[in-house]
């Protein structure tokens, strides 16, 4: 036990010391070609800011002393070439096209008793004045972050590893401002901060407005596992570059710190569980995996997945998948996976599949599948199969309000299917009650039988399949097979008998509602070749043209007969 508590926090302190060493934004990895001789440092990066479209940030200061050499590259990443123009010392940082330059500390740079500093300021409304608070400030090199106040003061202690700080302040509904701050002067920082500028749009008094709701159960899923102050800084805060990979041991203890749900991570690993912004590549849990945004890759979890937005990909866990968007893909869970707008792909589960809207592919579960939006692909359901309109369905129970397909199951529930109940009756079983309920494409049949004459009774229990073909105003065709088990004692026992005939009958219309179907049929008959009950029911009932068999202890019959039948559709 004591090994593998040691072996955990080896591995996560391994993943601190790896994230934070190598991790690079996608801006750095952009590959570019250039070609230097003597220009000055900012003349180069003046000339790589008009080229390929970024931005430099820094202090004039720290390029005292740096004198670039000549250099000619060809398509390599701008992270490489900065290193090569700049020297090892420097220390970049990025958040989308805007790159923080920044200068390393060495050992002697710091005072032995100044290990840490401590950066205060305030923040305020550039037009108002006013204080803003729970706005976010945080190192864009550690990625420590604090909130500020009710009065928009705020109080943030770092160890600085570069000769200046790049704080950047980030809120809801403001544009975002970053300062370079030098530790060693100490002062205080002040940001203005300017409020986005939203064009409002024209709503027609025809058209009606949309009203969105929150999810309140993923919102307080999201909130047993998520601190506050984590999901303040998800909403102040957006990151638009990737990083390789990251490492949580909780969502609030992680390599990115409290700001992991602001970062898209390639690769990423949560021991007990983790939140982020989203993945694009590889994730893995032991509890639980929280994504504000998209899932693109393969997220799996012992326990629960939570993705507010979009998987496109695969998705697994042991107990739950819950999705705020859609799904393009294939999602897998032990339990269920219930959230999901439209399912491009497949869901499979152990209990429950839920699809809010359109279902363009495959749900199977031993449980229920649920589909309500208009357009629906296949279920398939150990009990219960529900859709609006679906294509195909096969279950124990099927639902729906319309099908264009061809539901397959003991009961067929179709709001605007078809219904009929019969009365029929064949050589075998002089009545049967019969009700048939699904589609013309395919109904099923459920039903009782019996016979009460020439001193031979006999009761069945029936279950088929049929189609109707419907060919003019009054004629039609129906095929169906039907499986019957016959009792001439009474019980069910040894003498039970199992029968299957399969028919096609020609349907004629008498009335509105009322039509009467006759037609051949073909039949096979199994039972107990050593009961006598049913050798001498079966010499006095079957037709004597019957084909018999009677290997062992079990005897085949197998004949034409007929069916005929008066159905009561409504």
């Amino acid at each position: 036990m004591n090994r593998l508590i040691i072996a955990s926090i080896f591995i996560f302190v391994f993943g601190l010391i790896f994230t934070r060493t190598y991790s690079q934004e996608s801006i750095l990895e952009k590959k570019i070609s250039l070609q230097t001789s003597n220009e000055t440092t900012e003349a180069i990066l003046y000339q790589i800011e008009k080229t390929f479209n970024v931005s430099f940030s820094y202090n004039s200061d720290i390029l005292q002393g740096v004198f670039p050499v000549p250099i000619k590259v060809n398509s390599k990443p701008l992270g490489k070439v900065l290193t090569s123009i700049l020297g090892k010392d420097f220390y970049f940082k990025s958040t989308g096209k805007y790159i923080i330059i920044l200068r390393k500390l060495s050992k002697n740079d710091i005072p032995k008793n100044q290990q840490s500093c401590t950066v205060t300021g305030n923040i305020n409304d550039i037009r108002t004045g006013l204080p803003i608070p729970l706005a976010t400030i945080y190192d864009m090199g550690s990625m420590q972050s604090v909130l500020s106040d009710s009065s928009g003061n705020f109080s943030l202690t770092l160890e600085p590893k570069t000769r200046y700080l790049g704080l950047r302040c980030s809120k809801t509904e403001y544009c975002d401002s970053v300062i370079i701050y030098k530790p060693s002067e100490k002062r205080s920082v002040a940001f203005s901060l300017k409020m986005t500028e939203v064009p409002v749009k024209r709503i027609s008094s025809r058209q009606p407005v949309k009203i969105t709701h929150t999810d309140t159960i993923t919102f307080r899923m999201i909130k047993t596992f998520v601190s506050d102050e984590m999901l303040i800084n998800s909403r102040n805060v957006w990151i638009p570059d990737r990083r390789p990979a990251q490492l949580s041991l909780l969502p609030n203890i992680g390599t990115n710190l409290r700001m992991n749900g602001s970062i898209v991570n390639h690769f990423s690993i949560n021991l007990l569980g983790g939140y982020s912004a989203g993945v694009s590549g590889f994730e893995a849990g032991g509890i639980v995996n929280i994504n504000k945004y998209d899932v693109n890759g393969i997220q799996l979890c012992c326990l629960v997945n939570l993705s507010e937005k979009d998987v496109n990909g695969f998705q697994a866990s042991g107990l739950l998948n819950r999705t705020g968007n859609n799904v393009n893909g294939i999602q897998i869970s032990c339990m269920g996976n219930i959230g999901a707008d439209t399912v491009r792909g497949v869901q499979m589960a152990g209990l429950i599949n839920v699809c809010k809207k359109s279902l363009r592919g495959l749900q199977f579960s031993f449980g229920v599948n649920i589909s309500r939006g208009a357009e629906t692909g296949t279920q398939l359901a150990g009990m219960i199969n529900y859709a609006p309109r679906p294509h195909f369905q096969f279950g124990l129970i099927n639902i729906a309000d319309t099908s264009d397909g061809a539901p397959m199951g003991l009961i067929n529930i179709i709001k605007h299917g078809y219904y009929s109940f019969s009365i029929a009756a064949d050589e075998l079983q002089n009545t049967y009650l019969l009700f048939n309920m699904g589609t013309p494409k395919l109904y099923s049949i459920i039903g009782i039988s019996g016979r009460a004459t020439d001193h031979y009774e006999s009761w069945g229990i029936n279950y088929g399949l049929g189609t109707h073909f419907k060919s003019t105003r009054r004629l039609g065709l129906n095929i169906e097979m039907l499986s019957s088990i016959i009792n001439s004692t009474g019980r069910f026992d040894s003498t039970t008998m199992s029968r299957v005939s399969l028919s096609a009958r020609l349907s004629l219309r008498m009335g509105k509602y009322i039509y009467l179907s006759a037609g051949p049929s073909y039949n096979a008959l199994i039972a107990g070749a050593a009961s006598s009950i049913n050798n001498k029911y079966i010499e006095a009932v079957l037709p004597k043209n019957r084909e018999h068999f009677a290997p062992r202890n079990t005897r085949f019959d197998f004949w034409p007969g007929w069916y005929g039948s008066l159905n009561f559709k409504f």
